[in-house]
């Protein structure tokens, strides 16, 4: 229906309403590679932390690292090495090419932290066009735009275009070949003929799903160029046709072949082959229909309930056109069905522990609704021919633009709150209930200090800061010397890296004996080369400026280094460890400030009503609660730009053992104009205390600060103490408490 208002040429073809319309499928493709451009590039241009689009990327970076620093073909686990790295340490779970594009681009721009998803924007960004250009000449210019838009609103899609991971390259080859071969076989060219071929062999050496992708395609057409040839009379095209498939089919062939003789060659089959196993684990255990209600929360945030619908409604469309058209063109939707659904079916524990596995179903929805579209516009015409109501034409043309243009504008609600949900949260989503936290403060501090010193010194990671943590090896260029090291001195000299948060009283106490301490924020360093100096605090947390807030993400802070110790911090962290110093004497300005000035007053003696009642003014109070010896005075929500939701705290009497804050948020609604359904169950959250809370002393205030990591819906926050091993003495005889609820 919509392409007839491009091509049509009963009704005023010369009309400035047709001019539009003509140029309307082109805009629409341009419109929707800026915004999947912004949508790749969006906070992955800067250090990376933690999750899959952090983590997850800079593992996949770290092994092609060893390939351009110390020029071998393989990628190898033996990151930041001196030497060159062996066969043994070869990583062969997966085709290499990944690896590859990773490799050049470090060859070319060198190995620095913005170019970790840069080959993913770069494919992204060219999706869009090659979807249009796949579909537009057998199935119509504004069919293949509407396609391509709706591609670029996949709520999974707008999240994980900048993951270089196997996906997005596989999905970008796939494009390549199709829109390649598509010109190639009605119009010729030597250059599309190649371009075809490499894509196919980028759609080889991305993953093995690349293979589901290409073999309905080249079985498809096999059948339709050599058993219906006779059937068609297309002259010089079925020639190109049948010399794509030849030279397609040697490249797919050739490629796995490599594969295999490279694994052999590497003494790594095994490997290969045990990887595979694992991941296919428990493929048979339960039927598709239950491990896919099992996974219904990931599939709804991923796809949404709708777009799903039009997927499995295209099904029989698409299987209809294969048999009455047996052109190779109808089979490039089937593939993009096929390829994900035994992907995701055979490889069962990749995805039960991976919510992205399925991100290459966002091309078969792009391409499901081009077919809905194509058909649509083609029976239709074909209706009103037959019945020679060519009148009704122009009716059946304005319904077709406004039944399909409703399709993308519902989706925009979704795609932009998928966009902050995916990147904020790393792209972990929920990570099935289980709480975790972004260490954006732990990577800057270690490229900041840890990296120009790193072949000096001996760096050491206390259980509280991480321990496999590819994000942190990546910002220092190294991995630790040592992992959960215990509080106390490094042997030679180096650094402790610790988190305030996570560290209990005793260790709380021990801290200065590993040497001279610095604070940051929750970050704790230890520097056993410099004893005996008094510990500081330095405040390096900002708002972010326009750029930062692009290339690092509005939702996170920046960082600035600074060798000025913060006063009220400093002192607060002196006091703390049981040092006595004087208290600042500057007018207190930030909401923390106030709240140390308010503890050095009763430090004092003579605590300040001035200050508590200022206190209080910033609190939402509606949520006072009395814990046994803390009171809770109120919350602050949206604080800073990572909007947290900060607790604060009265401590009535001095904590005597460990004690940690449970947390977790419960859904209670679905968001206004979503299409995402309320999710189930609840999900973990991350309380960051100002101090260990077995270190509180009676008389202060504390806070505990939440990082929400909002999901699609609206959830309430509920909060309690938890004992670690010692007597309960902050309970709530009614149980945990809604702390707020989030709109």
């Amino acid at each position: 229906m919509l392409d007839a208002l491009t091509t049509s040429r009963r009704t005023s073809p010369g009309s400035t309403a047709a001019k539009v319309l003509h140029h309307l499928p082109p805009v629409l493709v341009a419109v929707a590679t800026v915004w999947l451009f912004f949508c790749a590039a969006y906070a992955e241009l800067d250090l990376p932390a933690q999750g899959h689009l952090g983590a997850g990327a800079v593992g996949n970076a770290m092994v092609a690292e060893s390939m351009s620093t110390h020029h071998v073909w393989f990628p190898s686990w033996s990151w930041f090495g001196d030497k060159v790295p062996d066969a043994s340490t070869a990583y062969c779970h997966h085709p290499f090419g990944i690896y590859w594009s990773e490799a050049l681009m470090f060859w070319v721009f060198g190995t620095r932290d913005w170019m970790v998803s840069l080959p993913a924007i770069l494919m992204s960004t060219a999706s869009p066009a090659l979807f249009y250009l796949t579909f537009r000449r057998s199935l119509g210019r504004m069919s293949a735009a509407l396609g391509a838009v709706v591609f670029t609103l996949v709520p999974m899609e707008v999240g994980m275009a900048g993951f270089h991971n196997l996906e997005v390259p596989c999905m970008f080859g796939i494009l390549l070949h199709t829109a390649c071969a598509e010109h190639y076989r009605e119009r010729g060219g030597r250059r599309f003929f190649v371009g075809a071929l490499v894509g196919a062999f980028v759609t080889a050496a991305s993953c093995w799903v690349g293979y589901l992708y290409l073999a309905p395609i080249l079985g498809g057409t096999l059948v339709f160029e050599f058993t219906f040839r006779r059937l068609r009379s297309r002259g010089s095209e079925a020639g190109r046709s049948a010399r794509l498939w030849v030279w397609t089919t040697v490249v797919a062939v050739l490629s796995l072949v490599m594969w295999v003789a490279m694994y052999v060659h590497l003494n790594q089959l095994t490997s290969w082959t045990s990887a595979a196993t694992t991941r296919s684990s428990g493929a048979d255990a339960l039927d598709y229909w239950t491990v896919l209600e099992r996974r219904a929360d990931w599939i709804y945030i991923g796809f949404q309930p709708a777009l799903i619908a039009l997927g499995v409604l295209a099904i029989p469309f698409v299987l209809l056109r294969i048999l009455v058209r047996r052109r190779t063109i109808e089979l490039v939707p089937f593939a993009l069905l096929i390829g994900p659904l035994v992907w995701y079916r055979a490889f069962n524990q990749g995805a039960e522990v991976h919510v992205f596995w399925p991100h290459q179903f966002a091309l078969y929805i792009g391409a499901a609704v081009t077919v809905l579209a194509a058909t649509a516009r083609e029976v239709t015409f074909f209706v009103l021919r037959k019945a020679a109501r060519t009148r009704w034409q122009p009716r059946a043309r304005l319904a077709g633009v406004v039944v399909f243009a409703l399709v993308p504008l519902v989706l925009v609600p979704d795609a932009v709150r998928a966009l902050v949900m995916w990147k904020d949260t790393g792209g972990r989503y929920d990570e099935k209930g289980h709480a975790f936290f972004d260490d954006e403060d732990g990577t800057f501090l270690l490229r900041s200090i840890a990296r120009p010193i790193r072949r000096k010194v001996h760096v050491a990671f206390h259980g509280s800061f991480g321990n496999d943590n590819w994000e942190l090896f990546w910002a220092m260029r190294k991995k630790p010397d040592k992992f959960l090291a215990p509080v106390g001195p490094i042997e030679g000299g180096g650094l402790l890296w610790m988190r305030m948060s996570g560290l209990s009283a005793d260790e709380f106490h021990k801290m200065e004996g590993a040497g001279k301490v610095s604070r940051y924020g929750d970050v704790v360093l230890a520097d056993s080369r410099r004893t005996g100096s008094a510990s500081e605090a330095f405040s390096i947390a900002r708002a972010p400026n326009l750029w930062e807030s692009f290339v690092r993400g509005a939702f996170r802070p920046a960082f600035t280094m600074t060798n000025q110790p913060e006063p009220y911090a400093t002192w607060e962290l002196r006091e703390q460890l049981g040092h006595s110093s004087s208290a600042p004497t500057d007018v207190p300005q930030t909401p923390d400030q106030k709240r140390i000035g308010y503890n050095a007053s009763v430090v004092a003696g003579a605590p300040s009503s001035a200050l508590e009642d200022d206190i209080l003014d910033l609190l939402d109070r509606r949520g006072r609660t009395a814990f046994g010896a803390v009171t809770l005075l109120g919350t602050r929500s949206n604080v800073g730009p990572a909007r947290e939701l900060e607790l604060w705290f009265r401590c009535e009497q001095d904590i005597e053992g460990d004690h940690a804050s449970r947390i977790w948020a419960e859904p209670y609604a679905r968001l206004p104009w979503s299409l995402v359904p309320q999710p189930v169950g609840a999900r973990g959250l991350v309380g960051v205390p100002t101090y260990p809370i077995g270190t509180w002393k009676a008389g202060r205030i504390y806070v505990i600060r939440v990082r929400l990591f909002r999901r699609l819906a609206k959830e309430h926050v509920r909060f309690e103490f938890v004992a670690q091993g010692g007597q309960q003495q902050l309970g709530h005889p009614g149980g945990p408490i809604t702390a707020v609820d989030l709109p």
